[in-house]
């Protein structure tokens, strides 16, 4: 034989579902123990696919068929083979004749042209209409795909039509779509030729590990499918080749209103007959008295048997549901079809894959069941299949010794809808108590089916939030919450509706809110007022916020602040109230506000009946009007003396100055009363609320050297927002300086009160006499009681008698206070007499405004 040229592994475009599609699958086979048939042909660009009788009569050429080695098989034993026994070879995977027990390769398969188109796989499942989660793909490929190309030359035979290099995985023959779910022999997507199906390595799944010559085998004489589990026998070892389970894999979903159950599983080799079977339990493994975990069966469970030649496809052999409970009971057979089932094992070495192993050639099986054909129930008779059990028989006889198990969690409802109702607060907590009616009712008959939390129709009987309904009664349904727990008002929308379909599992979540309530606080001029604070107190009988919070409850509101929702200032929304009457009562107005003027309390209910309340929008109490505080302001003015020069200066503020406020006793006033730089000092009063006008007493601390400056015979002048208010003088003798203003309540009064400086002055009379000797007066009133000559000056010269120089003289100093004020220490010097300004004439220690006092003295003098 001669060497084979160089190779490519190839993959073929086209099959069909006879004996090419055989001939197509053992082509994809390049590296396992299959041959690939192939013929050359003149045109690159030829992908016509042949019958069966074609390619029987077809001239099979010697060069287009090499067995792995590389060689050619033998020519006079390639001629005397049938194209049966060629392709019946190729097929199972074994030695094409002409070579030495290996199986053949391609020679010379030209490379698929850049525009050649791909052929639809046979029996790629069609699409079947909507499938629940996981969403899939079930669109028929098929219904789109080109048709087969005519071969371009009609002495160029063909086994499969053209071959292209690809990288997908080996898929077994007769693989197709099972509810938008590729069934072919590997792990991986998208290796059926025009399918967007799904494969293991892009779904969801529940696996397990039970591992090759491990310890959860089975032994024992009476280890079989019709003994009580109880009773079967742990082992270790007992199972080999196709009965020794490695790892097991289980996905299901419901497609177009079927349901599938996908497994796959891993085994030690794949040679030889085996059978399996598949028990699906409502109820988890328990733990027999032998350790080995063992169905704990529920009536309605499942048990699949099915079985394997060599590396053919799966075959169905019983199909039973269980009656009766896990210690006693039996299995009883339904009818079955081989199109429940399509399973196959790996045709070609499976490389490593995510968190799938590697997998040698046969030990790879997987399957897809039909489980709405294979349970037959239409009707809610059972509960979900939660456990899949997967074991190995010696043969393929039910009633063969079990070798090998593996267990794996599923999640597979039954054919029912199942509806749950939760029922829950804005904050998702589960609320209890609840009532519903679903309309009509799911279970039959004429009336709507009233169901409570924890009471009639709940499945659990337990109140705990959640609503359990189940039924095989398909189509739409109204539920409507019609009694909301405790304290809350009721959903909105208080409907919704639900579809009841086959194996659907629905929830509506009704989020039930607590009451809401909002308020707004302003002046007397609609401005908005910040900062309140207030109560909210339930005060309803036998209602649910009483009952709930008890009498004693008090919530605080402040704006901005402590239960307040809403940001802006001056607008307040509280949340989470239950349902009930409350009274809201402003407890502390906001600074400058009177607290005696408070509006009045008001009540209002939380319930589904009050238009405004629920969710939203929120139960709107309106506009709070505060007031604020009465004001009366003391402006104070100080008129200064006139200057030596007779000048008077300009008023000036009265700072420093204290005056007193004084009201009836129900009327707060507050303020120091102590006027600051600017003259003025604020007292502020709290009226009750029904008061119109208040009488105010206002009196000052008068300093010295000043008094009042009445204005128009009033001590004080008035005004209240612009407007004269009356002012009364204060008792002349008691307090002549202090007044009384009638203050309106709420008003800003302003007093305007004037002082005025008193003024000073002082004239000094000097005079001078001849005193006889020995007539010396004692004091000013004697020297100038006429007794003594008076020696008088005027313009024309002084009138007085012969003054001889050194003649002693006496002066006399009249002092008379001309002010308004009492002068103290006066001090009378006179340089001429005294020149030394430490030796004064008198000092007078007080003299009061117009009195007078004269001081006396003498010296020698000097004639002129």
């Amino acid at each position: 034989m001669r060497p084979a040229p160089g190779r490519r592994r190839t993959r073929a475009l086209s099959r069909t579902r006879a004996s090419v599609a055989g001939l197509l699958s053992a082509a994809l086979l390049c590296t396992g123990s299959a041959a690939v048939a192939a013929a050359e042909t003149s045109d690159p660009t030829t992908t016509a696919t042949e019958t069966t009788a074609e390619l029987a009569s077809a001239a099979v050429e010697p060069s287009g068929l090499l067995c792995p080695d590389g060689t050619t098989p033998d020519a006079e034993a390639l001629a005397v083979a049938t194209p049966e026994e060629i392709e019946a070879a190729l097929a199972a995977g074994e030695p094409i004749p002409g070579c030495d027990g290996t199986a053949a390769a391609v020679e010379g398969a030209p490379d698929a042209p850049a525009d050649a188109v791909e052929q639809p796989v046979s029996n790629v499942e069609p699409a079947t209409g909507e499938t629940t989660e996981p969403t899939r793909d079930s669109t028929d490929p098929a219904e789109n795909a080109p048709a087969a190309e005519t071969p371009a030359s009609p002495g160029a035979a063909t086994l499969a039509g053209a071959l292209e290099i690809t990288p997908m995985a080996a898929v077994a023959s007769g693989a197709a779509l099972r509810g938008g779910f590729e069934v072919d022999g590997n792990v991986t997507r998208g290796d059926l030729t025009g399918s967007t199906g799904d494969d293991w390595d892009n779904v969801s799944f529940d696996s397990a590990i039970d591992g090759l010559k491990d310890t959860t085998q089975f032994s024992g004489n009476n280890t079989k499918e019709d003994a009580a589990p109880s009773g079967w026998q742990p082992g270790t070892g007992t199972a080999s080749d196709q009965a020794d389970i490695d790892r097991i894999w289980a996905h299901d979903r419901v497609d177009g209103g079927t349901q599938w159950l996908y497994l796959g599983f891993s085994r030690d080799t794949g040679s030889g007959s085996i059978g399996y079977s598949l028990e699906l339990n409502q109820r988890s493994n328990v733990t027999n008295g032998g350790g080995v975990s063992v169905p704990n069966r529920t009536a309605g469970d499942l048990r699949v048997g099915f079985t394997q030649s060599g590396n053919g496809p799966l075959s169905l052999v019983e199909v039973a549901r269980w009656s009766g409970t896990g210690t006693a009971g039996s299995w009883s057979t339904v009818g079955f079809s081989n199109a429940d089932i399509l399973g196959f094992s790996n045709v070609a070495n499976l490389a490593a894959t995510g968190p799938f192993p590697a997998m040698a050639t046969s030990t790879f099986v997987e399957a897809a069941f039909n489980l709405s054909q294979l349970d037959q129930a239409t009707t809610c008779t059972r509960a979900g299949f939660v456990q899949a059990n997967l074991r190995s028989r010696q043969s393929q006889s039910m009633t063969s010794q079990l070798k090998d198990y593996a267990v794996v969690p599923v999640s597979i409802p039954p054919r029912c809808a199942d509806l749950t109702i939760r029922k829950q607060d804005e904050a998702g907590e589960l609320l209890t108590g609840a009532e519903f009616t679903v309309s009509p009712s799911p279970y039959g008959g004429t009336s709507d089916l009233v169901v409570v939390d924890g009471g009639a129709n709940d499945s659990d009987g337990t109140a705990d939030g959640v609503i359990s309904l189940r039924t095989s009664v398909f189509g739409q349904y109204s539920v409507t919450e019609t009694k909301a727990p405790k304290g809350y008002l009721l959903a909105k929308p208080r409907s919704q509706s639900w579809t009841a379909a086959a194996y659907q599992q629905k929830t509506l979540t009704f989020v039930d809110p607590l009451g809401t309530a909002r308020w707004t606080k302003i002046d007397e001029t609609g401005a908005p007022v910040a900062g309140a604070t207030f109560t909210l107190a339930p005060t309803g009988r036998d209602d649910d916020a009483l009952d709930l919070l008890g009498a004693d409850y008090r919530l605080v509101v402040t704006d901005n602040g402590a239960n307040d929702t809403d940001p802006i200032a001056g607008s307040l929304k509280v949340e989470g109230l239950y349902t009930g009457r409350w009274t809201l009562t402003e407890t502390a107005v906001p600074a400058g506000y009177d607290p005696q003027r408070l509006p009045a309390p008001i009540s209002f209910t939380i319930g589904d009946e009050t238009p405004n309340s629920g969710a939203r929008p929120a139960h709107d109490l309106g506009p709070l009007v505060n007031h604020r505080l009465t004001t009366v302001t003391i402006v104070k003015t100080v008129t200064p003396r006139l200057t030596p020069a007779g000048v008077r200066p300009p008023d000036e503020p009265g700072a420093g100055w204290q005056f007193h406020a004084e009201a009836a006793a129900d009327v707060t006033v507050q303020g120091s009363g102590l006027t600051g730089s600017d003259g003025r000092t604020v007292f502020s009063l709290s009226i009750p609320a029904g008061r119109t006008t208040v009488p105010l007493t206002v009196d000052e601390e008068m300093k010295p050297g000043f008094t009042i400056a009445p204005q128009d015979g009033s001590n004080a002048v008035c005004t209240a927002n612009g407007e004269a208010v009356a002012v009364t003088n204060g008792d002349p003798a008691a307090d002549p300086y202090g007044f009384e203003v009638a203050v309106p309540a709420g008003s800003a009064v302003t007093c305007y009160v004037d002082n005025r400086e008193l003024e000073a002055g002082v004239d000094i009379v000097k005079r001078a006499w001849l005193v006889p000797p020995g007539q010396e007066p004692t004091d000013g009133a004697e020297l100038t009681s006429g007794r003594y000559q008076e020696l008088v000056f005027d313009p024309e010269g002084m009138t007085r008698p012969d003054v001889v120089s050194g003649t002693t003289v006496w002066w006399s100093y009249t002092v008379e206070n001309t002010g308004e004020l009492s002068l103290d220490d006066l001090v009378v010097t006179d340089d001429v007499v005294a020149p030394m300004p430490d030796d004064p004439i008198c000092t007078i220690p007080r003299l009061g405004a117009g009195g007078s006092f004269t001081c006396i003295g003498n010296g020698p003098v000097t004639k002129q």
